[in-house]
């Protein structure tokens, strides 16, 4: 979103009216006058369990471009049933099993379609539910989907014909399973259907993209305007909450209850309102920059004060002294209040309730994961009036200057710290020599400046220390989890693939990971860690991390799924194994994909974190 009210401007936005939030390791940068412009992108949302937002897009809705994607690899969701069940598709078939390494599987039906995918089956959370293409056309990206309580597999196939729900013929495959096992999804025609376990009823028409929580609701997305839809005792009658708008703020944790989305008045700027199924939309604050998105979000806004620019300046003049200059016009200038220097507040929303980070704030940018921002007490020395010929040089006083001792918050880290002498002047000069990144992280301030070189300042104090060097020809790596800070050393390229050694940094000391691996294919559960070197298309090595050390489960690997807390169901060269104890054992033959409805998804993941760009 561009051109905010006063000028200032937001790295962060939506496409149209489809659109959604940006998270990406690209500087933002709002100040309160017009010096700059800058172009945002968008960041599409990932289908979960929990009660995070689920975002699918339609056919309709722009192709959104990810600029920063922690990569949460998630084959599928986890379960609290008593059985778990496992799927595999093995010529043209699905079998299913729960009785993992008895080598007794039943076929469940047949299967017809193109490429090998992993959204051809999907399980409720509560491992309830079995969902399943029978059919499934690539071209067109629909398919015949069918639903069977696992409860009811049996393995005499007949019985499960009968127990097989045919939901649709025309079916989309980012189709969202509510907690109670139904489901909202989109036809091929763009009409969004909620399927109650017994019918499908339709919602609405030409719908680009909707967005659940999980619950019997749903907001969509129709000819630019956005509606809320309770589906409580099978009803569908939707309610407009807004005509236009920019994007939905997209939270980790999230309900429709109460949701915030931003759209542009009619001079371009930024306004926030606050909306929830069964609610009227209200309006937040004016001319806001949405600086960062997770478990909350980090916002900017002008909290209605001023500051007059004479205040700003250093008055050296003595009207008394015949050969001074005339500065009389300009000191008008300066006292009049149509340039006084407008105040903003930072704020920090967790989706229900606001909270002040800190008040009277100049300007802000957001780097990496940190807020970086001023106040008046960060200015230092002020311009001379002997000096200055023109109110603009006043003006650029309450931009943000690298090399002052600005103040730095984070979504996780909300109480403001100020940057050291020595901090300030390590940012600076990351920031003139080019890209660089910060990262906060606990007590831990870390910058990743362009020569690769890493460093670290405790930031546990009213004032972080100073830098202390952790590694060179280093990258700073990201968590999806802002306790943990990674990065990777000696990059060396085989085959057009990027190796490094993986470390996880505290403060400035740090551990070895592993070493030679594709870094931002790390994945961390709560009993083991795991790499992958290589790609799906290609088969990838697997292997297991620790004390620096790895040990290779198995090559030639398409696919892996972590059940239980240390086995692990993979497939290599169309075999199905399974990793238990530090031995495989091979399971069965011909198999193209396994699904499990026990399947975990890692405790957290790493990924590159893009170094800034100054925009």
């Amino acid at each position: 979103q561009g051109g905010y009210g006063n000028g200032s401007y937001n790295y962060q936005g939506g496409y149209g009216n489809d659109g959604f939030n940006n998270r990406s390791g690209y500087e933002q940068v709002n100040y309160n006058y017009n010096y700059e412009q800058n172009q945002s992108q968008s960041e599409p949302g990932k289908d979960s369990s929990g009660r995070k937002l689920r975002i699918l897009i339609g056919a309709g809705a722009l192709v959104l471009t990810v600029l920063l994607a922690v990569l949460v690899f998630r084959f599928l969701l986890p379960t609290v049933g008593k059985k778990s069940t496992y799927v595999y598709l093995r010529d043209d078939s699905f079998e299913f099993t729960q009785k993992i390494g008895s080598g007794d599987s039943t076929e469940l039906e047949s299967f017809e379609g193109g490429s090998t995918r992993e959204d051809y089956v999907k399980f409720s959370e509560d491992g309830k539910y079995l969902y399943f293409f029978t059919e499934f056309d690539d071209s067109e990206e629909i398919g015949t989907l069918n639903r069977i309580a696992c409860g009811r597999l049996n393995s005499d196939r007949k019985k499960n014909d009968k127990n097989i729900e045919e939901i649709d013929t025309d079916v989309k495959p980012d189709y969202s399973i509510l907690d109670n096992g139904n489901i909202i999804y989109l036809n091929g025609d763009d009409t969004l259907y909620y399927y109650d376990g017994k019918d499908e009823k339709k919602v609405s028409n030409d719908v680009t993209a909707f967005y659940t929580d999980g619950s019997d609701r749903v907001i969509y997305v129709s000819e630019d305007a956005l509606y809320g839809c309770d589906l409580k005792d099978g009803k569908t009658k939707s309610e407009k909450l807004e005509s236009e708008y920019e994007y939905i703020i997209e939270l980790n944790d999230y309900s429709l209850d109460h949701f915030y989305y931003v759209k542009n008045d009619e001079d371009g700027n930024a306004v926030l309102y606050s909306a929830g199924v069964g609610d009227e939309s209200s309006k937040v604050d004016e001319y806001v920059t949405i600086l960062d998105t997770g478990d909350g979000f980090l916002y900017s806004a002008p909290n209605g004060d001023t500051k007059s620019l004479y205040d700003l300046v250093d008055d050296d003049l003595d009207d008394s002294d015949e050969d001074a200059p005339d500065k009389s016009d300009l000191v008008k200038d300066l006292k009049d209040e149509d340039n006084d220097a407008p105040l903003s507040n930072l704020y920090f929303c967790n989706g229900k309730e606001i909270q002040t980070v800190q008040k009277d704030i100049f300007s802000s940018a957001f780097i990496g994961n940190t807020a970086v921002f001023n106040t008046e007490d960060t200015i230092g020395d002020l311009p001379k009036l002997s000096e200055i010929v023109s109110v603009d040089q006043v003006k650029m006083v309450c931009a943000l200057d690298y090399s002052k001792q600005n103040y730095i918050a984070s979504i996780d880290e909300r109480t403001p710290v100020q940057l050291s002498e020595d901090a300030a002047e390590k940012i600076n000069d990351a920031k003139t020599s080019g890209d660089f990144t910060l990262y906060l992280s606990g007590d831990s301030l870390y910058l990743n400046n362009s020569a690769q070189e890493l460093l670290c300042a405790s930031a546990d104090d009213e004032k972080t220390g100073k830098f202390k060097d952790v590694a060179d020809d280093a990258v700073l790596m990201i968590s999806s989890d802002s306790d943990h800070a990674y990065y990777i050393a000696d990059q060396h390229k085989e085959n057009n693939v990027t190796y490094a050694d993986l470390y996880e940094c505290d403060g400035d000391d740090y551990d070895l990971i592993a070493e030679d691996i594709i870094p931002e294919k790390t994945e961390f559960y709560e009993d083991m860690t795991l790499v992958r070197t290589g790609s799906e298309e290609s088969g990838y090595e697997l292997s297991k991390a620790e004390d620096g050390k790895t040990e290779v489960i198995d090559k030639d690997i398409s696919q892996h799924i972590c059940i239980g807390s240390s086995k692990i169901l993979y497939i290599s060269d169309n075999e199905l194994y399974l990793y238990d104890d530090d031995e495989s054992e091979s399971l069965e033959k011909d198999v193209d994909l396994v699904w499990a409805s026990d399947g975990k998804e890692p405790d957290r993941t790493v990924d590159y974190k893009k170094q800034s760009t100054d925009r």
